[in-house]
């Protein structure tokens, strides 16, 4: 979306005004909008103009609620954000305790290791109201 608004606006910055029956017709220049990704903040790499999504840090004693586990989610962003120990994470979801916590939960689910990110959420909860 970036990228088209971006040659939109070269494109229209290029065009010179120009003159139809007398009235004079302006390009108009697209306003660029901020993106809403729900606990994301869009980070630009200045040598490619690439736009990728990052987690948003939670402030200082905020605490991530289970429901808002995404598939996207690692299982350390989870421990993380979640406040909840990384080894009961594993243990609760009964995967290897070496498993590599910088794996997307939707990667999980796709090897087979895990059936939904309902089931993280669910593991989660529980180990929050400890």
């Amino acid at each position: 979306m970036t990228t088209l608004r971006e040659k939109l606006t070269a494109y229209y910055a290029s065009a010179s005004p120009t003159t139809t029956a007398g009235t004079a017709q302006v390009a108009a220049t697209p306003t660029p909008q901020a993106t809403a990704i729900p606990g994301a903040t869009a980070t630009a790499k200045a040598a490619s103009g690439e736009t990728h999504a990052t987690p948003t840090p939670l402030l200082a004693g905020q605490v991530l609620p289970a429901d808002q586990i995404k598939g996207k989610n690692t299982l350390k962003e989870v421990s993380e954000q979640c406040v909840v120990p990384l080894d009961k994470l594993l243990a609760e979801l009964k995967l290897d305790p070496k498993t590599d916590p910088n794996i997307a939960i939707k990667d999980l689910i796709s090897q087979g290791k895990l059936t939904e990110v309902t089931d993280v959420q669910k593991v989660v909860a529980e180990l929050q109201k400890k």
